[in-house]
C-alpha cells in the first residue's frame, strides 16, 4: 500500500465496491452494446483509476456476507447477489485489485456472471479464476474439502497378511460345492431386510458372486414400463411453469419477509428470461404478477415494488434493447405472446413502440408488433389519440394506423390535422387511416388527399374513395381531373383517377367522360389520345346504355390507342392495368 499521506478513505473504498456490484448487475441485465451498460463500466473504470493514483493495491479479506478492508466491513450486495458470498462460497478468502485492473473489468464481470449462474460442478469460481489468468487481480483460497478437518495420525498398528488360500478358495472350490451353494438359495424366499441381497450360504463361510444374483429380485417388465412412464413424464414436465406457480402460491399466503424475497426473485427472473429469448414464460410471469396485484392485499411498500417492475420494462432503454433483440432474431415470440407482453407495458411505452414498428424492415415482425400494439392501444385509447399530434413523424404515422385498426372514430380530427403536416409519409398514413375507418366524417376528411402535392397521397385518396364508391366526392374528383390530372400527372395516375371517377360517379359520370372521349373542335380534340383512352377505360366500367353509346361514337377514331380501348370496352374485355 502507499504511504499514509496517500491512503484512500473508507468512503472511497465503499464507493468502489458499490460500483463493482452495480456493474456486475448491469452485466447480467443489459446487452453488451447497451449504452446503460457502457455507462456503468465507464464509471467503474474511473473509480478504479482514481483509487490507483494513490495506492498500489486494494486488498479485501472475505467473509460470507462482506468484504473487509483494513478491519472495516464493506457491504457487497444483498442476498444471492452478494459478491463476498459468491467468492467465499467457493473457497476464496481474500482478493486484491492491482493497477491495470481497469483493462480487465469486463472479463472479470463475465467471470462473475458465469460463476453465479453456471453449473457448480463444472464452473466453480476457482476454476474460472484459474482459466481467466488475470494479471491485475490476486486471490487466496482454501480447499473447502479439507478445511476444518482433522487428519488422523498413525498409531503404529501392523497389518496382517491374508492367507492365499482364503483368496483363492472360490476359484479352487469343487464344482459340487459351488452347485450346492447355489442350490442353498431358496428362490421362492422373499428378499432380506437389506434389499435384494440373498442370505450368505453357510457351507464354508465364503461369500461368492453367485450369492448376489440380481435377477431374482430385479424389476419385472410391467414395473419397468411404469418406471419409464414416470421418468418420461418428469422429463416432459414444464418445470418453469411449476416453479412460477409455486412462487405465486407462496407469495399470497406468506409473511412480508417471504413476499419480499419472492418479489426479489421475480425481479431478477424476468430480465433473465428475456435475455434467454423465453418470451412465453416472461409473458406468463407478467400476467400472474398483474393478477396478484389486483386480487391480493400486499403491503403498500411491496405493491409499489412490484409496480416498479412494470415501470422498468417500459423505460426507453429497456424497450430499445427489446426491439433490437426482436430485429436481430434473438427473440422470436409468437403474435399472442408479444401482444400479452406489450399489454402489460405502461402507456409511456407507446411512442417508442410506435416508432419501432414504423421503422421495422421485417414484414413478419412488423405484423406481429402491430398486433401487440393493438393490445396496448385497446387498453389506452386516449394515449393513442394523443400520439396523433406527436412531433416525431414516425410516431404520428404509426399512431394513425393504430387508430384505424382499433376503429377509433374520434380520431378523425387528429387525422385531418395530420393531412396538413409537411411529411408526405405522415399525410399518406393519415389518408389511409381515414379511409380504413370508413365513416362519413373520415371519408370526407380523406378528400383532402385528392389535391395533395405528393403523387402517392393523391393516388391513395382516389383509390380509397373509389373502393367505397363515396358519392359525395364525385365533384371533387372531377375537379382534380380537370385542374391537375389532365395536365401534370403520369399515365398511371391518370388511369387511376379516371377509373376512380367512373366507380364513384356511376351513371352521373358518363356526361363528363363522353365530353373527354368525343370532344371535337376546329383543330380537333383538345384532349390527348392518352386522356381519351383513359376516358374509354372509365366508360367500360360504367357499362350503361349511355356509356355504350358514347363509346360507339368513338369506334372509328383516327387514333389507334383510342380505337383499341373503345373496341375492348365494347366487347366488355377487362382492360390491362
Amino acid at each position: 500500500m502507499a504511504g499514509p499521506g496517500d491512503a484512500v478513505s473508507f468512503a472511497e473504498v465503499n464507493d468502489l465496491v458499490q460500483q463493482i456490484v452495480k456493474s456486475a448487475r448491469a452485466h447480467q441485465i443489459y446487452d453488451a452494446s447497451n449504452p446503460v451498460y457502457h455507462r456503468f463500466i465507464s464509471n467503474l473504470k474511473e473509480a478504479l483509476a482514481k483509487v490507483f493514483t494513490r495506492v498500489s493495491e486494494v486488498r479485501f479479506e472475505l467473509s460470507d456476507d462482506s468484504m473487509v478492508w483494513e478491519g472495516q466491513a464493506v457491504a457487497a450486495g444483498e442476498g444471492k447477489e452478494n459478491l463476498a458470498f459468491l467468492f467465499f462460497r467457493d473457497g476464496v478468502r481474500s482478493v486484491t485489485f492491482l493497477p491495470g485492473f481497469e483493462d480487465e473489468v469486463e472479463a472479470f464481470l463475465g467471470m462473475v456472471h458465469r460463476g453465479r449462474h453456471g453449473s457448480r460442478d463444472s464452473e466453480d469460481l476457482i476454476t474460472l479464476l484459474w482459466e481467466a489468468d488475470f494479471q491485475s487481480f490476486r486471490y487466496d483460497y482454501v480447499d473447502q474439502l479439507a478445511q476444518g478437518l482433522e487428519i488422523p495420525e498413525s498409531h503404529g498398528g501392523t497389518l496382517e497378511a491374508v492367507p492365499y488360500e482364503m483368496l483363492s478358495v472360490d476359484v479352487q472350490a469343487p464344482a459340487e460345492n459351488a452347485e450346492a451353494a447355489e442350490a442353498a438359495v431358496d428362490e421362492s424366499a422373499p428378499p432380506s431386510s437389506m434389499g435384494a441381497i440373498p442370505p450368505v450360504t453357510a457351507m464354508d463361510g465364503i461369500v461368492r458372486p453367485s450369492d448376489f444374483n440380481e435377477t431374482l429380485y430385479f424389476l419385472d417388465e410391467a414395473e419397468m414400463r411404469i418406471l419409464q412412464r414416470e421418468v418420461r413424464k418428469e422429463m416432459e414436465r414444464d418445470a418453469k411453469t411449476d416453479v412460477l406457480n409455486a412462487l405465486f402460491d407462496r407469495i399470497e399466503d406468506g409473511s412480508p419477509e417471504r413476499q419480499e424475497e419472492i418479489l426479489d426473485i421475480l425481479c431478477q427472473l424476468l430480465p433473465s428470461l428475456l435475455s434467454r429469448g423465453d418470451m412465453v414464460t416472461a409473458s406468463r410471469l407478467l400476467v400472474e404478477l398483474r393478477a396478484l396485484l389486483e386480487r391480493s392485499d400486499l403491503p403498500p411498500e411491496l405493491r409499489a415494488r412490484a409496480d416498479t417492475l412494470f415501470d422498468d420494462l417500459s423505460r426507453v432503454e429497456s424497450l430499445n434493447q427489446l426491439v433490437r433483440a426482436l430485429e436481430d432474431g434473438a427473440l422470436q415470440p409468437g403474435t399472442q405472446e408479444l401482444g400479452i407482453f406489450f399489454m402489460h407495458l405502461r402507456p409511456s411505452a407507446l411512442p417508442t413502440l410506435l416508432a419501432a414498428t414504423w421503422k421495422s424492415h421485417v414484414p413478419e415482425l412488423r405484423t406481429r408488433m402491430e398486433a401487440g400494439l393493438d393490445a396496448v392501444g385497446r387498453a389506452h385509447p386516449a394515449e393513442v389519440l394523443r400520439m396523433l399530434d406527436a412531433p416525431e413523424p414516425e410516431v404520428a404515422a404509426a399512431a394513425a394506423g393504430l387508430a384505424a385498426r382499433l376503429g377509433l372514430e374520434q380520431s378523425t380530427p387528429g387525422l385531418s390535422r395530420l393531412m396538413t403536416r409537411d411529411e408526405p409519409e405522415v399525410r399518406l398514413a393519415a389518408v389511409e387511416a381515414a379511409i380504413s375507418l370508413h365513416t362519413g366524417q373520415s371519408m370526407s376528411a380523406a378528400q383532402a388527399g385528392l389535391e395533395d402535392g405528393d403523387r402517392e397521397v393523391r393516388m391513395a385518396a382516389a383509390k380509397g374513395l373509389a373502393k367505397y364508391r363515396f358519392q359525395p366526392s364525385r365533384a371533387r374528383v372531377e375537379q382534380v381531373i380537370r385542374d391537375r390530372i389532365t395536365k401534370e400527372s403520369d399515365r398511371t395516375e391518370r388511369v387511376l383517377f379516371f377509373e376512380a371517377y367512373a366507380q364513384i360517379g356511376g351513371a352521373d359520370a358518363v356526361a363528363y367522360l363522353d365530353s373527354v372521349l368525343n370532344a371535337r373542335g376546329l383543330m380537333g380534340s383538345k384532349y390527348t389520345a392518352e386522356l381519351r383512352a383513359c376516358a374509354a377505360r372509365a366508360l367500360a366500367l360504367i357499362a350503361t346504355p349511355a356509356a355504350k353509346e358514347a363509346l360507339s361514337k368513338a369506334s372509328s377514331d383516327k387514333e389507334i390507342v383510342v380505337r383499341t380501348e373503345v373496341s375492348r370496352a365494347l366487347r366488355q374485355e377487362s382492360p390491362k392495368p
